[in-house]
């Protein structure tokens, strides 16, 4: 008589080793992609030259201290069209990232802005994240005011900066946060 087991036991331990040694180098690369992720202290979505804000028109400040945010900018021919909605203008471009401490994000001039006379931005919580209200702060000169927008039942406050005093450099830098000033 043969005992089947006995065989059975020894493939049963072969596979379990092969498995094994097959998953380590998978497990290696989640250690490292892990560990580089963690190092690397920039905002996903978001591009920025670390100190290099001389070329930037104009800098945003953005501090989320409770999730994800979304920026949102917007172009316009008046302040009228800036303030018919939340999403009224010509939507330029929408930025995203994670929680994060005073993070810079730098935007360029380009021709195109001859065509506006305003630049609307404001933050919201990224889509699935918990309501939650971002604050605008701004202190310096030139034309820079803060409309308020009932959105679906949620309040934001959209920063309307005037084109002219962007490119005059009278309007440098904006800040954003969910964390009380």
């Amino acid at each position: 008589m043969h005992d089947y087991r006995m065989r059975r036991g020894h493939a049963h331990h072969a596979v379990l080793i092969f498995v094994l040694f097959a998953s380590v180098p998978v497990m290696m690369w989640i250690f490292l992609s892990l560990k580089s992720s963690a190092q690397n202290p920039s905002v996903k979505g978001v591009s920025s030259k670390e100190g290099s804000t001389e070329n930037a028109a104009l800098v945003v400040n953005m501090t989320s201290k409770r999730g994800t945010w979304d920026l949102y900018e917007y172009f316009c021919t008046s302040i009228e069209d800036c303030t018919k909605a939340v999403d009224s203008g010509v939507r330029w471009e929408t930025l995203s990232g994670g929680q994060t401490d005073s993070h810079e994000i730098m935007i360029s001039e380009i021709p195109e802005w001859r065509s506006y006379k305003y630049i609307k931005i404001f933050a919201k919580p990224s889509w699935g994240a918990p309501y939650r209200k971002f604050d605008f702060y701004y202190s310096g000169g030139g034309d820079v005011s803060v409309h308020a927008f009932n959105n679906k039942s949620e309040e934001v406050d959209a920063v309307l900066v005037a084109v002219q005093d962007v490119k005059s450099s009278l309007v440098k830098e904006v800040s954003f946060s969910d964390d009380a000033f």
